[in-house]
Protein backbone atom coordinates (compact mmCIF):
# COMPACT_ATOMS: atom_id res chain seq x y z
CA UNK A 1 0.00 0.00 0.00
CA UNK A 2 1.79 3.43 -0.86
CA UNK A 3 0.21 6.90 -0.99
CA UNK A 4 0.15 10.01 -3.88
CA UNK A 5 0.39 12.94 -2.50
CA UNK A 6 0.16 16.49 -4.81
CA UNK A 7 2.15 18.98 -4.10
CA UNK A 8 2.22 22.69 -5.94
CA UNK A 9 5.69 23.00 -7.76
CA UNK A 10 6.00 24.01 -11.36
CA UNK A 11 9.03 22.41 -12.79
CA UNK A 12 10.60 23.34 -16.02
CA UNK A 13 11.00 20.81 -18.96
CA UNK A 14 14.25 19.21 -18.53
CA UNK A 15 16.41 18.21 -22.10
CA UNK A 16 18.48 15.82 -21.84
CA UNK A 17 21.83 14.42 -24.32
CA UNK A 18 19.37 11.12 -23.83
CA UNK A 19 18.40 9.47 -26.97
CA UNK A 20 15.07 8.23 -27.11
CA UNK A 21 13.00 7.06 -29.99
CA UNK A 22 9.42 6.28 -31.37
CA UNK A 23 8.82 2.15 -31.32
CA UNK A 24 9.12 0.62 -34.57
CA UNK A 25 5.75 -1.37 -34.10
CA UNK A 26 4.19 1.81 -34.04
CA UNK A 27 0.86 2.13 -36.50
CA UNK A 28 1.89 -1.43 -37.03
CA UNK A 29 0.98 -3.76 -34.10
CA UNK A 30 0.81 -1.40 -31.53
CA UNK A 31 -1.06 2.34 -30.51
CA UNK A 32 1.26 5.23 -30.16
CA UNK A 33 1.26 8.84 -28.83
CA UNK A 34 4.53 10.22 -28.89
CA UNK A 35 6.46 13.93 -29.20
CA UNK A 36 9.46 13.27 -31.48
CA UNK A 37 11.22 15.60 -33.49
CA UNK A 38 11.49 15.55 -37.44
CA UNK A 39 14.68 13.29 -36.61
CA UNK A 40 12.53 11.27 -34.92
CA UNK A 41 14.11 12.24 -31.27
CA UNK A 42 11.67 12.29 -28.77
CA UNK A 43 11.23 13.65 -24.96
CA UNK A 44 8.46 11.08 -24.12
CA UNK A 45 6.86 7.69 -25.88
CA UNK A 46 3.55 5.72 -24.83
CA UNK A 47 2.50 2.59 -26.66
CA UNK A 48 -0.04 0.25 -25.30
CA UNK A 49 -1.36 -3.15 -26.73
CA UNK A 50 -4.21 -5.29 -26.55
CA UNK A 51 -3.68 -8.94 -25.93
CA UNK A 52 -6.67 -11.52 -24.41
CA UNK A 53 -8.05 -8.76 -21.90
CA UNK A 54 -4.94 -7.25 -20.97
CA UNK A 55 -3.84 -3.55 -22.04
CA UNK A 56 0.05 -2.75 -21.47
CA UNK A 57 1.33 0.26 -21.47
CA UNK A 58 4.77 1.07 -22.31
CA UNK A 59 6.02 4.27 -21.21
CA UNK A 60 9.51 6.09 -21.59
CA UNK A 61 10.45 9.83 -21.19
CA UNK A 62 14.11 11.26 -21.51
CA UNK A 63 12.85 14.18 -18.69
CA UNK A 64 15.19 14.63 -15.82
CA UNK A 65 14.45 16.08 -12.46
CA UNK A 66 16.71 18.98 -11.99
CA UNK A 67 17.21 17.65 -8.04
CA UNK A 68 19.98 15.16 -9.02
CA UNK A 69 18.89 13.00 -5.59
CA UNK A 70 14.94 13.10 -6.68
CA UNK A 71 12.58 10.97 -9.01
CA UNK A 72 10.66 11.00 -11.98
CA UNK A 73 6.92 9.79 -12.49
CA UNK A 74 5.20 8.43 -15.94
CA UNK A 75 1.21 8.79 -15.86
CA UNK A 76 -1.45 7.58 -18.57
CA UNK A 77 -4.62 9.51 -17.76
CA UNK A 78 -7.62 7.71 -19.45
CA UNK A 79 -10.40 10.61 -20.26
CA UNK A 80 -13.98 11.22 -21.31
CA UNK A 81 -12.85 14.78 -22.11
CA UNK A 82 -9.23 16.76 -22.61
CA UNK A 83 -9.35 18.16 -19.58
CA UNK A 84 -7.88 16.61 -16.04
CA UNK A 85 -10.55 15.44 -13.54
CA UNK A 86 -12.89 12.32 -13.52
CA UNK A 87 -9.73 10.66 -14.81
CA UNK A 88 -8.70 7.08 -14.40
CA UNK A 89 -4.57 7.14 -14.28
CA UNK A 90 -1.70 4.49 -13.82
CA UNK A 91 1.56 4.99 -13.62
CA UNK A 92 5.32 4.50 -12.18
CA UNK A 93 7.55 6.53 -10.77
CA UNK A 94 11.14 6.06 -10.27
CA UNK A 95 14.05 7.53 -7.55
CA UNK A 96 17.40 6.04 -7.72
CA UNK A 97 17.25 1.94 -7.85
CA UNK A 98 13.46 2.65 -7.05
CA UNK A 99 10.60 1.70 -9.09
CA UNK A 100 6.73 1.97 -7.89
CA UNK A 101 3.75 1.63 -10.22
CA UNK A 102 0.55 3.39 -8.95
CA UNK A 103 -3.27 3.37 -9.94
CA UNK A 104 -5.03 6.94 -9.32
CA UNK A 105 -8.33 8.63 -9.63
CA UNK A 106 -8.26 12.27 -10.75
CA UNK A 107 -11.84 13.57 -8.99
CA UNK A 108 -10.83 17.27 -10.15
CA UNK A 109 -7.66 19.10 -11.83
CA UNK A 110 -4.30 17.87 -9.51
CA UNK A 111 -5.80 15.90 -6.74
CA UNK A 112 -5.08 12.20 -7.44
CA UNK A 113 -6.80 9.98 -5.11
CA UNK A 114 -4.89 7.35 -4.86
CA UNK A 115 -5.56 3.48 -4.61
CA UNK A 116 -4.76 0.10 -4.24
CA UNK A 117 -5.32 -1.94 -7.60
CA UNK A 118 -3.88 -4.94 -7.41
CA UNK A 119 -4.38 -5.86 -11.39
CA UNK A 120 -2.00 -2.70 -12.02
CA UNK A 121 1.00 -4.33 -12.29
CA UNK A 122 4.88 -2.74 -12.95
CA UNK A 123 6.10 -5.95 -15.94
CA UNK A 124 9.79 -4.33 -16.25
CA UNK A 125 11.63 -0.80 -15.56
CA UNK A 126 14.44 0.64 -17.15
CA UNK A 127 16.59 3.32 -16.22
CA UNK A 128 19.86 3.86 -18.75
CA UNK A 129 21.63 6.71 -20.51
CA UNK A 130 19.22 9.11 -19.40
CA UNK A 131 15.79 7.27 -20.61
CA UNK A 132 13.33 6.24 -17.80
CA UNK A 133 11.07 3.19 -19.23
CA UNK A 134 8.09 1.46 -17.25
CA UNK A 135 5.81 -0.93 -18.92
CA UNK A 136 2.87 -1.36 -16.79
CA UNK A 137 -0.48 -3.93 -17.45
CA UNK A 138 -4.12 -3.38 -16.66
CA UNK A 139 -7.25 -5.04 -17.84
CA UNK A 140 -9.61 -3.28 -20.22
CA UNK A 141 -12.06 -4.57 -17.62
CA UNK A 142 -13.09 -1.62 -15.21
CA UNK A 143 -12.67 -1.99 -11.03
CA UNK A 144 -14.28 0.95 -9.19
CA UNK A 145 -12.33 4.08 -9.78
CA UNK A 146 -10.78 1.95 -12.59
CA UNK A 147 -12.10 2.69 -15.94
CA UNK A 148 -13.71 0.26 -18.51
CA UNK A 149 -11.52 0.49 -22.07
CA UNK A 150 -14.34 -1.11 -24.39
CA UNK A 151 -14.81 2.17 -25.04
CA UNK A 152 -12.93 4.82 -26.57
CA UNK A 153 -11.21 7.49 -24.30
CA UNK A 154 -9.01 10.77 -24.43
CA UNK A 155 -5.58 8.90 -23.43
CA UNK A 156 -3.38 12.14 -21.27
CA UNK A 157 0.59 12.04 -20.40
CA UNK A 158 1.94 13.70 -17.96
CA UNK A 159 5.61 13.64 -16.78
CA UNK A 160 7.43 15.44 -13.84
CA UNK A 161 9.39 15.49 -10.44
CA UNK A 162 8.71 12.69 -7.51
CA UNK A 163 10.09 11.34 -4.39
CA UNK A 164 10.17 7.34 -2.87
CA UNK A 165 10.42 6.87 0.74
CA UNK A 166 9.11 3.71 1.18
CA UNK A 167 5.45 2.79 -0.08
CA UNK A 168 5.06 6.36 -0.33
CA UNK A 169 5.28 8.42 -3.51
CA UNK A 170 4.79 11.91 -3.70
CA UNK A 171 4.23 13.22 -6.95
CA UNK A 172 5.07 16.98 -7.92
CA UNK A 173 2.82 19.23 -10.34
CA UNK A 174 3.80 18.75 -14.58
CA UNK A 175 3.46 21.96 -15.28
CA UNK A 176 3.75 22.51 -19.10
CA UNK A 177 4.95 18.27 -19.55
CA UNK A 178 0.90 17.31 -19.37
CA UNK A 179 -0.20 15.72 -23.09
CA UNK A 180 -3.28 14.51 -24.91
CA UNK A 181 -4.56 13.02 -27.98
CA UNK A 182 -6.45 15.24 -30.18
CA UNK A 183 -9.17 12.36 -30.47
CA UNK A 184 -10.15 9.38 -28.55
CA UNK A 185 -8.75 6.50 -28.99
CA UNK A 186 -9.54 2.55 -28.54
CA UNK A 187 -7.21 0.86 -26.73
CA UNK A 188 -7.42 -1.82 -29.85
CA UNK A 189 -6.39 1.17 -32.25
CA UNK A 190 -3.19 0.44 -34.24
CA UNK A 191 -1.92 4.49 -34.53
CA UNK A 192 0.78 6.85 -34.44
CA UNK A 193 -0.33 10.00 -32.97
CA UNK A 194 0.94 12.85 -31.91
CA UNK A 195 -0.21 15.67 -28.98
CA UNK A 196 -2.69 17.46 -29.37
CA UNK A 197 -1.85 21.06 -30.13
CA UNK A 198 -3.59 24.19 -30.57
CA UNK A 199 -5.22 24.82 -33.89
CA UNK A 200 -2.79 27.03 -36.29
CA UNK A 201 -4.44 29.26 -38.07
CA UNK A 202 -5.65 28.43 -40.88
CA UNK A 203 -4.96 30.96 -44.15
CA UNK A 204 -6.04 30.83 -47.82
CA UNK A 205 -3.83 29.47 -50.76
CA UNK A 206 -1.55 32.20 -52.04
CA UNK A 207 -2.06 30.71 -55.58
CA UNK A 208 -5.99 31.79 -55.22
CA UNK A 209 -6.85 33.81 -58.80
CA UNK A 210 -3.16 33.48 -60.18
CA UNK A 211 -3.41 29.25 -60.83
CA UNK A 212 -6.20 28.45 -58.83
CA UNK A 213 -9.85 29.23 -58.32
CA UNK A 214 -11.01 29.48 -54.56
CA UNK A 215 -13.88 29.66 -52.11
CA UNK A 216 -13.12 30.65 -48.31
CA UNK A 217 -14.26 31.82 -45.29
CA UNK A 218 -11.50 33.82 -43.38
CA UNK A 219 -11.08 36.80 -41.21
CA UNK A 220 -8.34 39.28 -40.71
CA UNK A 221 -5.56 36.22 -39.68
CA UNK A 222 -7.92 33.29 -39.87
CA UNK A 223 -9.96 31.17 -42.27
CA UNK A 224 -12.89 29.27 -40.98
CA UNK A 225 -12.73 27.40 -44.26
CA UNK A 226 -10.49 27.33 -47.69
CA UNK A 227 -11.84 25.32 -50.55
CA UNK A 228 -9.43 25.37 -53.73
CA UNK A 229 -9.43 24.03 -57.37
CA UNK A 230 -7.23 23.41 -59.92
CA UNK A 231 -7.36 21.69 -63.65
CA UNK A 232 -4.86 19.65 -64.88
CA UNK A 233 -5.51 17.44 -68.76
CA UNK A 234 -9.05 16.21 -68.04
CA UNK A 235 -9.10 16.12 -64.34
CA UNK A 236 -9.79 18.58 -61.20
CA UNK A 237 -8.17 18.54 -57.90
CA UNK A 238 -10.03 20.43 -55.29
CA UNK A 239 -8.17 20.84 -51.56
CA UNK A 240 -10.29 21.55 -49.15
CA UNK A 241 -9.43 22.57 -45.35
CA UNK A 242 -11.09 23.45 -42.03
CA UNK A 243 -10.52 24.62 -38.49
CA UNK A 244 -13.76 22.84 -37.58
CA UNK A 245 -13.48 20.12 -34.54
CA UNK A 246 -15.88 17.73 -33.29
CA UNK A 247 -14.31 14.92 -30.85
CA UNK A 248 -15.35 12.43 -33.20
CA UNK A 249 -15.31 13.36 -36.42
CA UNK A 250 -15.69 15.98 -39.01
CA UNK A 251 -17.36 16.06 -43.20
CA UNK A 252 -16.56 18.52 -46.05
CA UNK A 253 -18.28 18.28 -49.08
CA UNK A 254 -18.67 19.91 -52.15
CA UNK A 255 -21.90 20.49 -53.94
CA UNK A 256 -22.33 21.39 -57.86
CA UNK A 257 -26.15 23.03 -58.31
CA UNK A 258 -27.56 24.45 -61.51
CA UNK A 259 -29.09 26.85 -59.37
CA UNK A 260 -28.99 28.31 -55.49
CA UNK A 261 -31.13 25.88 -54.05
CA UNK A 262 -31.24 22.70 -53.28
CA UNK A 263 -32.30 20.01 -55.39
CA UNK A 264 -30.40 17.94 -58.61
CA UNK A 265 -26.73 18.59 -56.75
CA UNK A 266 -23.83 16.54 -57.55
CA UNK A 267 -22.02 16.07 -54.44
CA UNK A 268 -18.74 14.78 -53.55
CA UNK A 269 -16.08 15.00 -50.35
CA UNK A 270 -14.29 13.20 -47.41
CA UNK A 271 -14.68 12.39 -44.16
CA UNK A 272 -12.65 11.82 -41.08
CA UNK A 273 -12.86 10.01 -37.71
CA UNK A 274 -10.18 9.94 -36.17
CA UNK A 275 -6.83 9.27 -38.51
CA UNK A 276 -9.17 7.43 -40.58
CA UNK A 277 -10.38 9.06 -44.01
CA UNK A 278 -13.08 8.47 -46.46
CA UNK A 279 -14.10 9.97 -49.80
CA UNK A 280 -17.89 9.59 -51.08
CA UNK A 281 -19.84 10.69 -53.98
CA UNK A 282 -23.48 11.23 -54.15
CA UNK A 283 -26.01 13.12 -56.03
CA UNK A 284 -29.52 15.15 -54.68
CA UNK A 285 -32.51 14.52 -56.65
CA UNK A 286 -34.69 16.41 -54.84
CA UNK A 287 -34.52 19.01 -51.91
CA UNK A 288 -35.51 16.68 -48.97
CA UNK A 289 -34.70 13.85 -50.34
CA UNK A 290 -32.35 11.67 -49.18
CA UNK A 291 -28.82 11.82 -51.84
CA UNK A 292 -28.66 8.86 -53.83
CA UNK A 293 -25.35 7.12 -53.36
CA UNK A 294 -23.43 6.10 -55.63
CA UNK A 295 -19.81 4.28 -56.04
CA UNK A 296 -17.74 6.46 -58.33
CA UNK A 297 -13.96 4.93 -58.67
CA UNK A 298 -12.88 8.13 -60.73
CA UNK A 299 -13.56 10.41 -57.17
CA UNK A 300 -10.40 9.99 -55.44
CA UNK A 301 -9.00 10.92 -52.38
CA UNK A 302 -5.15 11.95 -52.97
CA UNK A 303 -4.10 12.58 -49.62
CA UNK A 304 -5.54 13.77 -46.36
CA UNK A 305 -4.42 14.59 -42.78
CA UNK A 306 -5.51 16.13 -39.73
CA UNK A 307 -2.34 18.36 -38.11
CA UNK A 308 -2.56 21.03 -35.85
CA UNK A 309 -6.24 21.07 -35.66
CA UNK A 310 -6.75 21.46 -39.36
CA UNK A 311 -8.65 18.91 -41.05
CA UNK A 312 -7.63 18.42 -44.74
CA UNK A 313 -8.41 16.31 -47.89
CA UNK A 314 -7.40 16.29 -51.92
CA UNK A 315 -9.85 15.05 -54.08
CA UNK A 316 -9.56 14.43 -57.60
CA UNK A 317 -12.11 13.90 -60.28
CA UNK A 318 -12.90 14.22 -63.80
CA UNK A 319 -14.43 16.75 -65.23
CA UNK A 320 -16.32 14.71 -67.65
CA UNK A 321 -19.61 13.94 -66.41
CA UNK A 322 -21.92 10.68 -66.03
CA UNK A 323 -25.40 10.00 -65.24
CA UNK A 324 -24.24 10.91 -61.54
CA UNK A 325 -21.55 13.13 -61.82
CA UNK A 326 -21.68 16.20 -63.28
CA UNK A 327 -19.59 17.76 -66.27
CA UNK A 328 -17.69 20.22 -64.15
CA UNK A 329 -16.15 22.50 -67.28
CA UNK A 330 -19.32 23.66 -67.81
CA UNK A 331 -20.60 26.33 -65.12
CA UNK A 332 -22.05 25.60 -61.57
CA UNK A 333 -23.44 27.20 -58.27
CA UNK A 334 -20.82 25.72 -56.07
CA UNK A 335 -21.59 24.82 -52.66
CA UNK A 336 -18.99 23.53 -49.84
CA UNK A 337 -20.28 22.20 -46.39
CA UNK A 338 -18.61 20.49 -43.13
CA UNK A 339 -19.93 19.18 -39.99
CA UNK A 340 -20.20 16.58 -37.60
CA UNK A 341 -19.31 12.89 -39.25
CA UNK A 342 -18.37 9.18 -38.01
CA UNK A 343 -17.31 5.99 -39.23
CA UNK A 344 -18.20 2.66 -38.73
CA UNK A 345 -17.38 -0.46 -40.71
CA UNK A 346 -17.15 1.46 -44.30
CA UNK A 347 -20.51 3.29 -42.79
CA UNK A 348 -20.40 6.87 -43.07
CA UNK A 349 -22.56 8.57 -40.94
CA UNK A 350 -23.07 12.17 -41.61
CA UNK A 351 -25.00 15.01 -39.24
CA UNK A 352 -26.70 17.84 -39.84
CA UNK A 353 -24.11 21.38 -40.57
CA UNK A 354 -26.75 23.52 -39.26
CA UNK A 355 -24.96 26.85 -40.31
CA UNK A 356 -21.92 25.92 -42.09
CA UNK A 357 -23.08 25.79 -45.61
CA UNK A 358 -21.91 28.42 -47.97
CA UNK A 359 -22.12 28.90 -51.71
CA UNK A 360 -21.20 30.96 -54.77
CA UNK A 361 -22.92 34.05 -55.69
CA UNK A 362 -22.22 33.20 -59.11
CA UNK A 363 -21.55 29.93 -61.35
CA UNK A 364 -18.21 28.88 -61.92
CA UNK A 365 -16.80 26.06 -63.92
CA UNK A 366 -13.79 24.18 -62.59
CA UNK A 367 -11.12 26.21 -64.97
CA UNK A 368 -12.71 29.77 -63.81
CA UNK A 369 -10.05 31.50 -61.71
CA UNK A 370 -10.78 32.76 -59.09
CA UNK A 371 -10.68 34.11 -55.08
CA UNK A 372 -14.04 34.18 -53.83
CA UNK A 373 -16.25 34.66 -50.57
CA UNK A 374 -19.12 32.57 -49.76
CA UNK A 375 -22.62 33.29 -49.52
CA UNK A 376 -26.24 31.51 -47.28
CA UNK A 377 -28.03 28.55 -49.39
CA UNK A 378 -31.15 29.97 -49.92
CA UNK A 379 -33.87 27.69 -48.80
CA UNK A 380 -36.26 26.21 -51.56
CA UNK A 381 -39.04 26.28 -49.38
CA UNK A 382 -38.83 30.08 -48.89
CA UNK A 383 -41.18 31.64 -51.38
CA UNK A 384 -40.04 35.06 -51.49
CA UNK A 385 -36.59 33.24 -52.79
CA UNK A 386 -34.42 34.57 -49.81
CA UNK A 387 -31.36 33.31 -47.87
CA UNK A 388 -32.46 30.29 -46.13
CA UNK A 389 -33.05 30.34 -42.37
CA UNK A 390 -33.72 27.17 -40.88
CA UNK A 391 -33.11 24.73 -44.00
CA UNK A 392 -29.50 22.61 -44.47
CA UNK A 393 -28.47 21.40 -47.89
CA UNK A 394 -29.86 18.36 -48.38
CA UNK A 395 -27.04 16.22 -49.53
CA UNK A 396 -25.77 16.45 -46.10
CA UNK A 397 -29.23 15.46 -44.25
CA UNK A 398 -29.15 14.60 -40.60
CA UNK A 399 -28.13 11.14 -39.85
CA UNK A 400 -27.25 10.70 -43.30
CA UNK A 401 -25.98 7.62 -44.22
CA UNK A 402 -23.37 6.31 -46.76
CA UNK A 403 -22.21 3.02 -46.84
CA UNK A 404 -19.81 2.72 -49.65
CA UNK A 405 -16.35 1.26 -50.92
CA UNK A 406 -14.26 3.82 -52.91
CA UNK A 407 -10.63 4.73 -52.36
CA UNK A 408 -9.33 5.47 -48.33
CA UNK A 409 -6.95 5.54 -45.88
CA UNK A 410 -8.41 3.64 -43.20
CA UNK A 411 -7.12 2.84 -39.10
CA UNK A 412 -9.18 1.89 -36.53
CA UNK A 413 -9.94 4.12 -33.73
Amino acid sequence: MFTVLIFTCISLVQMSAAVLTKDSACNVTKGCLSQCDLSNNCFFTLSWQLVNGTVTFVMSTTYTNPNTSGGVYMAVGLSYDQKMGNDSVIGCANQGDSFKAFAAYNRIADTPEQYNDTEVILQSYNNSNGVITCTVTRPITGLNKRFDLARPMFILFVTANATIAGDTITIYSHGETDFMTAIEVNVSSVVDLKPYEEPEPLTKDTACKITKGCLSECGATNCDFTLSWQVVGATATFTMSTIYSNPVGVYMAVGFSDDHKMGNDSVFGCARQGTDFKAFAAKNVAAGVTPEQYNDDNVVLLTSSFDEGITKCVISRPLAGNSNRFDISQQWVLFFVYGNSTISNNVVTLYSHGETDYMTDVKISASSIVDLEPHEIQDTNNSNGGPRVTTSLAVLMLLLTLPFVMASRRVTI
